[in-house]
C-alpha cells in the first residue's frame, strides 16, 4: 500500500516508504501541460521512464556524479535515497553559435510553495540557500552532467538541447536528486532534425504511444 506523498510533478509522483532514509518514485502515464493539466495518458510511458530514469542514473554514477538511486523497484518505481532538497531547478540549455561552437546557458528557478520564479546565482547564495562553495559545486556537477549526457546521446544520433535537474544533500554531500526521464530533456533527432520536448508530445498525443517507444528505442537499443 503506498503511503503519503511528498511530492508530486508532470510525470511522477513521490511517496514515503516504511524506512525514513528512503522515498518511493512512482512515474505516471501523464502528458501534462505548462500549466499542469493532464492532456492525455500514454500507454507504457511510466515503464520507459523508470527504465530511461534508472539508466542514466547508473550512466552518472559511472562518470562519479553522486545520485540518489538506491534501486529499481518495478519497471514504473524507483526507490531513491531520501535527500535534504535544494529549492533550486537547474535548467541546461545548450545554444549553438554560427561558428559551431556550443555553449551551455544556465537558468536558475526558486522552487517555492508549488511555483517557481527565475533567480540568479548571486542571490541563490545571498539568500543563504546554499554557501558559495557549495553552489560552485552544484553548478561544476550540471556541468559534468552534460557533457556525460550530450555524450551519450550523440551516440544515439539525438543532440542534448537541454534538461532540467534538481540537487540535494545525502548525507552531507550534493547529488542529483530528480530522476532524469524523457520529460526531463529536449532533444533533435541528428537525421530527421525533429526535435522532441514535451510540447511536441502534446501536440503529436494521438500517436505518443509510437514516439515514445521510437525514442525509448533509438536511446536504450
Amino acid at each position: 500500500m503506498l503511503k503519503k506523498i511528498i511530492a508530486e510533478d508532470a510525470d511522477k509522483v513521490l511517496y514515503e516508504t516504511d524506512n525514513e532514509e528512503e522515498i518511493l518514485c512512482k512515474f505516471t502515464e501523464d502528458v501534462v501541460d505548462s500549466r499542469g493539466h493532464v492532456k492525455g495518458t500514454v500507454k507504457n510511458k511510466a515503464s520507459i521512464n523508470g527504465a530511461i530514469a534508472a539508466h542514466i542514473f547508473k550512466l552518472l554514477a559511472g562518470y562519479h556524479v553522486p545520485t540518489c538511486l538506491k534501486n529499481q523497484k518495478s519497471a514504473k518505481e524507483l526507490l531513491l535515497k531520501k535527500a535534504e532538497v535544494i529549492p533550486v531547478l537547474i535548467s541546461v540549455t545548450n545554444e549553438t553559435t554560427d561558428d559551431g561552437i556550443t555553449t551551455p546557458e544556465f537558468r536558475y528557478d526558486l522552487l517555492t510553495n508549488g511555483s517557481k520564479k527565475i533567480i540568479t546565482a548571486e542571490e541563490i547564495v545571498a539568500s543563504e540557500i546554499m554557501i558559495q562553495e557549495e553552489f560552485a559545486d552544484m553548478r561544476r556537477l550540471a556541468l559534468k552532467i552534460n557533457v556525460v549526457l550530450d555524450n551519450f546521446f550523440r551516440r544515439r544520433k539525438f543532440e542534448l538541447l537541454g534538461f532540467s535537474v534538481q540537487f540535494g544533500y545525502i548525507n552531507g554531500k550534493i547529488a542529483v536528486c530528480s530522476p532524469f526521464s524523457l520529460d526531463s530533456f529536449e532533444l533533435k533527432d541528428t537525421e530527421s532534425r525533429t526535435k522532441f520536448k514535451t510540447s511536441f508530445f502534446l501536440s503529436h498525443i494521438d500517436n505518443a504511444v509510437e514516439l515514445y517507444d521510437q525514442i525509448y528505442n533509438q536511446i536504450m537499443f
